[in-house]
């Protein structure tokens, strides 16, 4: 699938491009500004799929504490195939996992049944509480997220008996800001979002 879009890209430098995938394509350009389409077809229909690699791909290079600040500015309404990625990684700050889980608002999640939301909710839960993630020192309070109590919010009966006490506990440390993005994509990684959007041809839908 991502072959067939990659085999009509170029290096910038005018090489041919032999990459196979996201990480072999940006080895020689890690600050993603090396992408280049050379024709306009369309591939509108494996957007999410690129948009997700390309995600994985930009979290896999950088440290625990830019990945939460990306995550902390997240747009909800990309592919949840990246937040079940991060929420599967051993070097995702403890932190990170807790104020995702918050922010997807589990009671809802559970009521209405959402079927791309709940296999993340359920990572989280398994192994927050079995030592799976880091400890960077990272701030996060359930209940003053942004002033927003979450866990008040998504709780109809005693917190205690409906979340882990992992997901429940503030967490005192360094706090850490959400970023300035654009369109939701952080600076470095922007560059390569409008170039595989203009590969796909729907650039009016995005930029």
């Amino acid at each position: 699938m991502i072959k067939k879009l990659f085999d009509r890209f170029r290096f910038s430098q005018g090489c041919e491009n032999n990459a196979k995938t996201l990480k072999d394509l940006y080895a020689h350009y890690p600050d993603y500004h090396g992408l280049s389409p050379d024709d306009n077809d369309r591939f509108g229909e494996k957007f999410d799929s690129l948009l997700t690699e390309l995600f994985i791909d930009y979290f896999k290079r950088v440290p625990a504490v830019r990945r939460h600040e990306v995550l902390a500015s997240w747009n909800f309404d990309n592919p949840k195939a990246i937040l079940e990625w991060v929420v599967s990684q051993p070097d995702t700050d403890i932190a990170t996992a807790q104020m995702i889980y918050w922010r997807m608002e589990p009671e809802s999640v559970r009521d209405c049944e959402v079927e791309e939301d709940l296999p993340i909710l359920e990572i989280v839960e398994q192994r927050i509480g079995q030592g799976f993630y880091q400890d960077n020192g990272l701030a996060y309070d359930p209940r003053n997220d942004e002033r927003n109590n979450a866990v008040k919010n998504n709780t109809e009966h005693t917190p205690e008996e409906s979340y882990p006490a992992e997901l429940l506990k503030t967490r005192e440390g360094r706090h850490i800001e959400g970023i300035n993005t654009n369109n939701g994509f952080p600076k470095e990684l922007y560059p390569a979002f409008v170039r595989l959007v203009r590969a796909l041809g729907i650039e009016d839908d995005y930029l």
